[in-house]
């Protein structure tokens, strides 16, 4: 009798301590994110913001800040009360659609991911600027060589975020 007391609590320590591995070894692993291999957004943007600092942040300041951020640089016709109006909502809609003011994430209405889906697809197109900012603006669109650097870019964030 005493021998299967001794065996029943041998065996309920056996199942204790079990069970207290498992939930140890689940709560260790998910907590450094064995279940599922996603970077910190702390860690994302430490590893691509000197990349986008030194190669994206000045092609957007030069082809894409006028209408997507606060530091429009207006031009001489702006002054025109229509011509003014148009800009003004064009510069509105843009701020709203993608505010790159800040740097990147960017502030708007999409997802980390939706932006940089965005941008890849506005690249590739060749859609951004619209075509009246490109009457006055000669150089507003981007070279193959910029192209080559924001998809670039895009794809190393990728990497992070999809």
């Amino acid at each position: 009798m005493e021998k299967t007391r001794n065996d029943e609590k041998g065996f309920m320590k056996k199942i204790f301590l079990m069970i207290n591995a498992i939930f140890f070894w689940s709560t260790i692993l998910s907590a450094h994110g064995v279940e599922h291999k996603t970077v910190s957004e702390t860690d994302l943007f430490s590893k691509t913001n000197s990349y986008y600092k030194e190669k994206v942040e000045p092609i957007f300041r030069q082809k894409c800040f006028d209408c997507h951020s606060t530091q429009t640089q207006y031009p001489w016709y702006y002054k025109i009360p229509i011509v003014k109006s148009i800009l003004d909502s064009d510069i509105q809609e843009g701020m709203e659609h993608m505010d790159m003011t800040d740097g990147f994430p960017f502030k708007g209405h999409h997802s980390l991911s939706e932006q940089l889906e965005g941008i890849e697809n506005v690249v590739a197109e060749g859609s951004m600027p619209p075509w009246l900012y490109r009457l006055g603006h000669k150089d507003s669109s981007l070279t193959e060589e910029e192209k080559q650097v924001i998809l670039e870019w895009i794809h190393k964030m990728s990497l992070y975020t999809f």
